[in-house]
């Protein structure tokens, strides 16, 4: 899963035409489906969870420049820490739903792997998957 994680990520870098492209990390299956519903309130069993072209690059564009992240008290997103993606999401440790502006479903993760990692999924209903959205990270606070 890494090489192929590592290989969307080169993809979404260096494509410059409109075309997306995904991978799909897992499927929701019955215990995880479980939890996350009664976390969320939402029912997501057989969803795929998958990542993205658009995903990666709003990524790195918004939460990839270290000055700027600086700024804002986390660390910069790199390369490697896309490939945390599928330790991050069975951290199981949702703290946050909310709605985006086309009115579908968020979930944020928090995750502590050296530091702490924040990793945005959104539900798409109709193509029955949770999306990477964005992803940030800050020291670890104790």
């Amino acid at each position: 899963m890494i090489e192929k994680i590592k290989a969307l990520v080169e993809f979404a870098k260096n494509s410059k035409n409109a075309i997306n492209s995904k991978l799909q990390i897992s499927i929701i299956e019955q215990k995880e489906a479980e939890f996350l519903e009664l976390k969320t309130g939402i029912k997501l069993l057989g969803y795929k969870r998958v990542i993205d072209k658009f995903g990666i690059n709003h990524t790195l564009k918004n939460h990839g420049n270290a000055k700027t992240e600086a700024l804002r008290g986390q660390i910069a997103i790199t390369d490697i820490d896309f490939e945390l993606i599928p330790l991050i999401v069975l951290s199981k440790n949702v703290i946050h739903t909310s709605k985006n502006n086309m009115g579908n479903d968020l979930i944020l993760y928090e995750a502590i792997i050296e530091n702490t990692f924040y990793y945005v999924e959104e539900v798409r209903k109709g193509k029955k998957e949770l999306c990477m959205t964005t992803m940030y990270k800050r020291k670890p606070t104790i």
